[in-house]
């Protein structure tokens, strides 16, 4: 399943919900090609080919722009009951921006993303994560959640029937 986030950067000043729309259209493999070989036509100095992502972390604005930062690679450290739990191997920052700059915003930028970067590396990526399981939550909680979603369901059950 491949989704594709549309941007439109052409205004000077703008929030991060007036130029990212995520695409309706959930593509097959074959035409996303077919939708990116498009892209790349039109677009070809302004495109960043991402060759994975493993899951979208967030964005981050500096001076020129935003840029999303994508998870590229993982490392399955474990398992809470069916579950598997990852943590963060690499990751790789999208510029959603032109980049017509000065030199000196140039470096500016440069400054900013190395801070940032810096940041990433001293830290060795103690962020876990999963796609199936709440970590924000403690185990008694996931279980008593899925305990009481049961229950509620047999009720529904039980009520359609009565």
């Amino acid at each position: 399943m491949l989704t594709i986030l549309k941007y439109d950067d052409t205004r000077r000043n703008y929030s991060l919900k007036d130029i990212l729309v995520e695409e309706k259209h959930t593509f097959t493999a074959a035409e996303f090609d077919d939708h990116h070989a498009e892209i790349k036509a039109r677009f070809s100095p302004l495109t960043t080919r991402v060759l994975k992502s493993y899951g979208l972390l967030g964005f981050v604005r500096f001076l020129k722009g935003y840029y999303m930062v994508l998870i590229t690679s993982r490392k399955r450290v474990g398992k809470i009951l069916k579950h598997s739990i990852y943590t963060i191997k690499d990751l790789q920052m999208v510029a959603m921006f032109r980049t017509t700059q000065t030199t000196q915003n140039r470096d500016d930028e440069n400054r900013y993303m190395n801070y940032f970067l810096d940041i990433k590396k001293e830290s060795e990526f103690p962020f876990y994560f999963s796609y199936t399981y709440d970590l924000t939550r403690s185990l008694q909680e996931n279980i008593m959640r899925k305990v009481r979603r049961t229950q509620d369901l047999e009720q529904s059950r039980q009520s359609v029937f009565n």
